[in-house]
């Protein structure tokens, strides 16, 4: 852990976190909370042992992330500042893994398109929403997304907002023939059943699989929300 000094704060949307480091300059980095793995009270990263050995464990956290980027090792200005943090943290990791499935996208496409707006004041340039269409493996003519971008553009500010976002989105991931074929095998309550999924998996995929597993795949990807 070395001598800078880092201030952390909730930011837009409520899953991410804010992260100001102060040198002799002043940058910033933001934080998903889908990143975190865990959130450690005291002395308990490398980091902590070695540096902040001589500091009271109840004023140091450390956040562990995912895969292999670092820690990031904090030492409160009190135990109550501790406390509020770790507890939290933990509080909003618990809300963000209990999400149902149909949550988790929702929440999933809202962190990669404010991952996207770089300068973070809640509007999209054109330039911003090629970013986030790379980011969610949405591939799209250049010309067409601009087509779209300017029929959204409401305000034509130059920036779309909110709704307009919203809807740039839906018109670009609209796929008129996979509506085709969800029609020519839902059910009339508009359900693909795992009846419904097998038959379309062996005809439209050529890919044989079992009910159970039909029935898996439903579960997996569009859990019940009763």
């Amino acid at each position: 852990m070395s001598s800078r000094k880092r201030a952390v704060k909730p930011q837009n949307p409520a899953l991410t976190l804010k992260v100001n480091i102060l040198y002799t300059y002043k940058s910033e980095s933001f934080i998903s909370v889908d990143d975190i793995e865990d959130v450690r009270p005291g002395h308990e990263t490398e980091g902590m042992k070695r540096y902040a050995h001589d500091v009271s464990r109840d004023l140091c956290f450390s956040i562990v992330f995912k895969g292999h980027r670092k820690n990031l090792d904090l030492i409160a200005s009190s135990n109550e500042e501790a406390a509020h943090w770790t507890g939290g943290l933990n509080k909003v990791i618990n809300k963000s893994r209990s999400m149902s499935q149909k949550q988790k996208l929702q929440h999933w496409i809202h962190t990669c398109l404010w991952k996207a707006d770089k300068n973070k004041d809640n509007k999209m340039s054109l330039k911003e929403l090629k970013r986030f269409l790379q980011e969610v493996n949405v591939e799209t003519d250049d010309n067409y997304a601009k087509q779209i971008f300017q029929q959204c553009d409401k305000s034509q500010t130059g920036a779309l907002e909110d709704d307009e976002i919203e809807e740039f989105y839906k018109i670009l991931t609209m796929r008129e023939e996979i509506d085709v074929i969800f029609d020519t095998y839902k059910s009339s309550e508009h359900l693909l059943s795992a009846e419904k999924l097998q038959k379309f998996l062996a005809v439209e995929q050529m890919e044989a699989v079992t009910l159970e597993q039909a029935a898996s795949l439903i579960d997996k990807y569009e859990p019940s929300e009763e």
